[in-house]
């Protein structure tokens, strides 16, 4: 387990967010999870770290979906972007490849989650692990929200 894990399993415990977990071998991309998990494709989603500025973000979208730079860009008010690199993914967030969550870091990260998962029955997500899987619906995403913990972009 790692500090983001436990972030993540806490919040959701304190604050009653109704959540599933599936264990299964490690995976390093988000299109192996939905053969290993069997699932619907749609819920399935793909966290992206961006380093913009020197601050980390966090964008949550569905795996069949692109990040739109220019919807980032809109946001964060900056006009040159980055993917975090692989090797800062482990130091600078404490865990490893793989395993991205939308929300859950114990530094200063803003984290946004696409309104897409508002929309589906649930959004299956890594929990810092990439052998762990946590699914959540609509009503803990938008409970998230209103603790201020994720931001929803359209």
């Amino acid at each position: 387990m790692n500090a983001t894990y436990n972030n993540i399993v806490s919040l959701l415990t304190k604050y009653k967010i109704p959540y599933l977990v599936s264990n299964h071998e490690p995976v390093y991309n988000s299109n192996d999870i939905v053969g290993i998990l069997n699932t619907d494709i749609d819920c399935e989603s793909k966290s992206i770290a961006l380093d913009i500025e020197g601050k980390i973000y966090i964008f949550t979208i569905p795996i069949l979906e692109r990040l739109s730079v220019d919807k980032v860009k809109q946001i964060t008010n900056v006009n040159k972007i980055a993917f975090l690199k692989t090797d800062k993914i482990q130091s600078k967030l404490g865990v490893p490849l793989g395993a991205l969550s939308p929300f859950g870091y114990t530094n200063n990260i803003q984290c946004y989650v696409s309104a897409e998962f508002l929309k589906r029955p649930y959004l299956n997500f890594n929990p810092g692990l990439n052998d762990t899987t946590f699914q959540i619906t609509p009503f803990g995403i938008n409970k998230l929200v209103s603790l201020g913990v994720i931001k929803i972009i359209d």
